[in-house]
């Protein structure tokens, strides 16, 4: 009913096979798509830093707000995929974490997503407003019935993903949703996130562990032994001590924007920052990748996006394309 209703608004795209990016960021889901040989052809994000550097990459983007956006001016009737990685602050245990507030009231709402457009009422109801956010990859899949969508977020999002999938079930899809550890997908960093994978057809199961990838073997030329650590300043480390890191033996913490502030320590060598082209290699981007803007917000960039390698093994799983190592 909500697809009919809608028909009238399509622009139709005979012959172009489209496969779009919500949320796309400077480029992990369109870094992992390359690795499966495909690319994205409507990338959409807000940020302009972020799609400055997606551009700097190749990468096509549309910088727009995707909740003001319909769907059927997007996509028309080929679009083959979708992919999103929505805002995950309102829900990640790191910040203030209101969207947890919010979840109850979006699990309850998202059967509502097929048969209309519930989010005027819910805005009024949010403590968080990026929370709203995390249901546009409903409402767009629903609009446009693609063959495959992916998504990925911070773990306590798992919940909404598996409401989500009871609806997306409904509508023809094979769903899976979980937890992933991007390390047993090869990353060299231990990274855990909630994932919802759907298609039109039978589901390929995910790699139940690729070998294992430590920093030292993405950064060789570090010395054996040297440490990675959060930077701690002179009056934290007196009250609590140093913080403990990770070794070269080891996989890294989780890349979020604060490893601008990550430390290596090696022995007989004065410490030094880590540089965003080995922050770049630990979450399996390029170490050339053209991040733009301030160290800041190279960082922020980095820490928000998928790794790419964990997206092209997610990718290759719902028939997108074939990940060759």
């Amino acid at each position: 009913a909500r697809r009919v209703a809608r028909v009238g608004h399509r622009l139709v795209r005979r012959g172009r096979v489209v496969i779009i990016d919500l949320f796309a960021g400077p480029g992990g889901w369109s870094t992992g798509l390359n690795m499966i040989g495909r690319a994205e052809t409507v990338g959409i994000e807000w940020d302009k830093a972020a799609c400055d550097t997606a551009r700097a990459a190749g990468h096509e983007r549309m910088q727009a707000d995707i909740a003001e956006l319909d769907p059927f001016t997007i996509g028309g009737t080929d679009v083959e995929g979708i992919i999103a990685s929505p805002p995950c602050q309102g829900f990640s245990m790191a910040g203030k974490g209101k969207g947890r507030e919010d979840s109850a009231r979006l699990i309850a709402a998202v059967g509502d997503f097929a048969h209309g457009d519930p989010r005027a009422t819910l805005h009024a109801t949010m403590t968080d407003d990026r929370s709203l956010l995390a249901l546009e990859p409903l409402r767009w899949v629903l609009d446009l019935e693609p063959e495959w969508t992916t998504w990925e977020q911070v773990p306590a999002v798992l919940p909404l993903w598996e409401a989500c999938a009871e609806v997306l079930r409904a509508d023809g899809y094979d769903v899976w949703t979980g937890l992933v550890q991007a390390e047993t997908l090869g990353v060299p960093q231990t990274r855990k996130r909630a994932i919802l994978r759907a298609r039109r057809g039978v589901l390929e199961p995910l790699p139940d562990h690729a070998a294992r990838v430590t920093i030292g073997d993405v950064l060789p030329h570090w010395p054996a032994g040297s440490e990675l650590r959060h930077l701690r300043g002179a009056g934290m480390i007196a009250r609590f001590g140093p913080r403990r890191g990770r070794t070269t033996d080891q996989q890294s913490m989780t890349v979020t924007s604060k490893a601008r502030s990550w430390e290596l320590l090696t022995h007989g060598l004065p410490a030094r920052q880590i540089s965003i082209a080995e922050a770049s290699l630990l979450q399996t981007f390029p170490a050339n990748y053209p991040w733009t803007g301030s160290r800041s917000a190279q960082f922020r960039q980095l820490g928000d996006a998928v790794p790419p390698l964990m997206a092209a093994h997610i990718l290759a799983s719902v028939g997108a394309g074939e990940l060759s190592l």
